[in-house]
């Protein structure tokens, strides 16, 4: 059966929503595969920092919450270091993203102070 890489993306993201839904189901192991597989493949997968954030505190992930996040604002900042975008709106739409990101790290580093992971 041949899967495209938009099919897998969305396939992807749905199986990463429904271990937020359905947060007492979903195991530590299994979430920290997921962001792996999302980082290794950060251009076909597209996950929100909400979405990132709620899986790893479900599952008592804070510290890979964190490394998580700060890797995609690091990709992020590299990515847009070597491509040159001339969209108004797609620059747009990058720095919102970028928003949401730093957002969601500072939300980690606040909620760090309740937990042993430094």
């Amino acid at each position: 059966m041949h899967l495209n890489l938009s099919s897998y993306s969305r396939q992807f993201n749905t199986a990463l929503m429904l271990c937020c839904l359905n947060v007492k189901y979903s195991y530590p192991s299994f979430v920290a595969s997921l962001l792996d597989i999302a980082l290794f493949k950060r251009k076909q997968i597209k996950i929100s920092a909400q979405y990132i954030s709620v899986v790893t505190i479900a599952n008592h992930l804070e510290s890979i919450r964190t490394l998580t996040l700060e890797y995609f604002i690091r990709l992020n900042q590299t990515n847009e270091q070597n491509e040159l975008i001339h969209e108004s709106l797609k620059e747009e739409i990058q720095l919102y993203k970028q928003i949401d990101h730093w957002l969601e790290l500072a939300k980690c580093y606040r909620s760090l102070t309740n937990y042993g992971d430094i």
